[in-house]
């Protein structure tokens, strides 16, 4: 467990070090890596509202049936399938750019 964190800290740090210092000019400027930032949170917001509101909606529903464990245990098993899948695509470029 101990080296998978430091596994996972390094790989943040090289993540966001990387990409906080743009070059504009010639020259790396770090406010351009924080606007950066910025702008990939405000973009995925309207998405990630979208992703709640289906699952307030969901739950809901199943809470109206008198179902609520199927509706709980059906988020969490798509939640997981979502996360198996971007994960399969996102291993081969990992491997590629390592």
């Amino acid at each position: 467990m101990r080296k998978y964190l430091s596994l996972t800290s390094v790989f943040m740090k090289s993540i966001i070090g990387s990409s906080m210092a743009i070059k504009i000019g010639g020259k790396e400027r770090k406010w351009a890596g924080v606007a950066m930032w910025i702008l990939i949170a405000l973009a995925i917001a309207p998405m990630l509202f979208l992703a709640y509101m289906v699952v307030s909606q969901l739950l809901s529903f199943f809470y109206f049936v008198g179902e609520l464990n199927f509706g709980i245990g059906f988020v969490l098993n798509m939640g997981s399938i979502i996360v198996f899948f971007f994960s399969f695509l996102a291993a081969p470029a990992l491997f590629y750019f390592a």
